[in-house]
């Protein structure tokens, strides 16, 4: 039905599939698709949460639900999806792309109606969560020209150009802010270094920097140093090269002081921050391990050393070399402070890169000294570790190592109180494998701990409600507030889903008003949920009010191939009971014999036509009914029977009394041939499990009747006459 777009169809199918098993994935991943086209977006995002429950990290599902929410104009939830999201996979290109995507509308807002100083603050870290954003560099170098601060805009050319190589815009925009400034031999050195900013534009900086360098210190001094190599003139040769940008002289020049000075803390740094400009993170790292190993007590070269290893960190994540990310992370952690103000944050990566090499162990012991050490952020100790058992209880799912990931949960439940992580999977686990006690008591400790959570609402209802406390499961599930308005569509699923329930059972047991109470409580949350109106179709035919049972069964329920005849009979069968007015007329036609041995060869005809009127009621039945049977005469030996015709007249009340008895009383007179009189009284009683047991009484005063006597071997005796019969079945 879903592959030829027979929406209405193929919802209804999937739904009664999910009925008969709820752990049917693929039937929920097409019905969120169904509902997706139809435009029952928050359905669809019901469906997705279901589907979360037990794959809580897929990424697509995730995605889904936050374009589900974009529809429904609901941005707040589609944000807060988005970032858990990212916290999941923080390294995810696609997940990655969507967050970007996302906080550059919302940045562009901001930036509109903002100050130039916190406009461009905003940029400024905007630039460092999305480097490689062209627009944000030009525009970052716009604010700083107007706040007047332009080495700060050449500072954002360099990061520009460090990321975006050679890019033509912000080799052009830098070389404009320079000559405005009078730098115009640095203006050149850039263009040059860039590889150019157009023909005519270099030309011109030429001819000004040709102009500049007749009088430029540097030229002198390096003339003078060509020929005395002078120790003095060296230094200032090499300070300036290093403040102009130089570096190819600035390189020449160290290596010529490291002949005469060897490799100082002061030469070692100057190469370290040239290095640094380059880009040359390798030969920098192995600069500042060195600088590092001779001042280990300088605090402003451990600084430094540690944001290169967190570079190198940061690196070594984004290209999933977890060893190398691990090693560098635990060095950092070892020489810096837990007062340090990026401890926490360092702490955390740690716990999840542990986690990515599947070293559970040391994250949770790294855990436990973080938490003891640093109380404050224990909680965001605890959302690392909690990211890093979650990914295992995935793998674990996924693998339907179902008790391992029981195991997991309440390890992390032990070390984590209150995680909603380990109480959603403790839930989970719990119900699927069938440990109903266990279940019921995580249950209630989730609601306990999280009572407005709709996903642990569902649970402790669905507990109640297999303890047989199923009023207290939907008065926990009502699905509307005081303002009428709906609370949450899972809550809605939940409620008609132990309505309906309830209902079966209430119909099973013959309760067809308590049912009809439940299932109209359900329908005002969910008017058009099939399988309540169907059931409410079956209470109808309990109440022996066939023509609404007839519209609601027929309209809400599509059967199989193999139960499509039983259906259609019994739909016929409902249809003819809701009629309020009925007549029956029948007709026999037969050969009779009263008696064979002896007129073995002697038959004659007889003929029975009958007309009945029916007049039906919610709870009476009144039924008339007049008979006609005429039959042959005959004459046989000493046999003369007349033939003739009779009538016969009947009246029947058949009545129901509440949910269980019923009853019947019938009386008839005739003529002739048929029973004299005959009168019926019954009871039935409708038991469970389908039993029907019933009592019948009834009086017959026959006709001439033969009545066999005895036999010798040469005659037959019979007797004739009318008589008195009493029966009871």
């Amino acid at each position: 039905y879903y592959a030829v777009k027979d929406l209405q169809n193929a919802r209804y199918n999937l739904v009664k599939a999910i009925q008969v098993n709820d752990q049917h994935f693929h039937a929920k991943r097409v019905m969120v698709d169904v509902e997706s086209e139809l435009k029952h977006y928050s359905s669809a995002i019901c469906y997705i949460n279901e589907l979360l429950e037990f794959q809580p990290y897929d990424r697509d599902l995730w995605r889904r639900k936050i374009a589900l929410y974009r529809n429904l104009g609901n941005h707040v939830e589609a944000d807060n999806a988005l970032e858990r999201l990212s916290h999941i996979y923080p390294n995810d290109s696609v997940v990655i792309h969507d967050l970007r995507n996302r906080n550059r509308e919302n940045w562009n807002v901001m930036l509109q109606k903002s100050s130039l100083r916190e406009a461009a603050d905003n940029l400024e870290q905007w630039l460092d969560i999305d480097p490689a954003n062209l627009e944000y560099y030009l525009e970052l170098m716009n604010l700083y020209q107007q706040l007047g601060e332009n080495e700060r805009a050449i500072g954002v050319a360099n990061r520009g150009l460090r990321r975006l190589s050679n890019n033509a815009q912000i080799v052009h925009k830098a070389v404009g802010i320079m000559t405005d400034m009078g730098l115009y031999a640095q203006a050149l050195a850039f263009a040059k270094q860039h590889g150019g900013a157009g023909a005519l534009y270099n030309g011109v900086l030429r001819d000004l920097a040709d102009n500049a360098r007749m009088n430029d210190a540097y030229d002198v001094n390096g003339r003078l140093y060509a020929t005395t190599h002078d120790r003095q003139v060296l230094t200032y040769l090499l300070n300036t090269s290093l403040t102009r940008g130089y570096y190819d002289d600035a390189r020449v020049y160290l290596d010529e002081a490291y002949k005469h000075d060897g490799r100082t803390a002061d030469l070692l740094m100057k190469q370290y921050s040239l290095e640094k400009r380059f880009g040359n993170d390798q030969i920098a790292y192995r600069l500042l391990q060195e600088l590092y190993t001779l001042n280990p007590n300088d605090t402003d070269l451990r600084d430094q050393y540690a944001a290169m290893m967190l570079e190198l960190a940061n690196h070594d994540i984004a290209s999933e070399q977890w060893g190398d990310a691990c090693n560098h992370l635990q060095r950092v952690l070892d020489i810096m402070p837990p007062s340090d103000e990026s401890w926490p944050a360092v702490a955390s990566r740690q716990i999840s890169v542990l986690g990515r090499l599947n070293r559970l162990a040391d994250a949770r012991q790294l855990y436990k000294v973080a938490a003891a050490t640093d109380g404050q952020n224990k909680q965001r100790y605890a959302s690392a570790y909690e990211d890093v058992v979650a990914s295992r209880l995935k793998f674990l799912v996924d693998e339907e190592q179902y008790e391992d990931a029981l195991r997991e949960a309440c390890l992390l439940l032990d070390i984590v109180p209150g995680s909603e992580v380990a109480l959603r999977q403790c839930i989970n686990m719990l119900q699927t494998l069938h440990h109903s006690e266990d279940f019921h008591r995580y249950a209630q400790m989730g609601y306990d701990a999280f009572p407005a959570s709709p996903y642990f609402i569902v649970k402790q209802a669905v507990s109640l409600r297999e303890q047989g406390r199923t009023t207290e499961a939907l008065a926990l599930l009502h699905p509307r507030n005081d303002t009428d308005e709906y609370v949450n569509p899972q809550l809605v699923a939940a409620f008609t889903g132990i309505s309906g329930e309830w209902a079966d059972e209430l119909l099973k047991q013959r309760m067809a008003y308590e049912a009809l109470q439940v299932i109209d409580s359900a329908l005002i949350h969910d008017a058009n949920n099939h399988e309540l109106l169907y059931s409410k179709g079956l209470a109808y035919e309990l109440l022996k009010e066939y023509g609404k049972a007839y519209d609601l069964q027929h309209a809400n329920y599509n059967p199989s191939n193999a139960e499509q005849s039983e259906w259609m009979e019994h739909m016929r069968y409902l249809h003819f009971r809701s009629f309020a007015n009925r007549v029956d007329a029948t007709y026999t036609h037969a050969v009779y014999d009263t008696r064979s041995e002896s007129l073995g060869s002697t038959a004659h005809l007889y003929s029975i036509a009958s007309v009945a009127y029916s007049r039906l009621f919610p709870h009476d039945t009144y039924t008339g009914q007049v008979s006609y049977k005429g039959i042959d005469g005959y004459h046989a030996d000493d046999e003369d029977e007349q033939g003739g015709v009779g009538l016969e007249f009947m009246a029947q009340w058949e009545h129901t009394w509440g949910r269980r008895w019923s009853g019947m009383v019938s009386g008839a007179y005739s003529t002739k041939y048929f029973n004299k009189l005959s009168f019926n009284i019954s009871a039935s009683y409708a038991a469970d499990r389908g039993w029907t047991p019933s009592l019948r009484l009834g009086y017959r005063r026959t006709p001439e009747t033969y009545i066999f006597l005895s036999s010798n071997s040469s005659d037959v005796l019979y007797t004739r006459n009318k008589y008195n019969l009493f029966i009871m079945t």
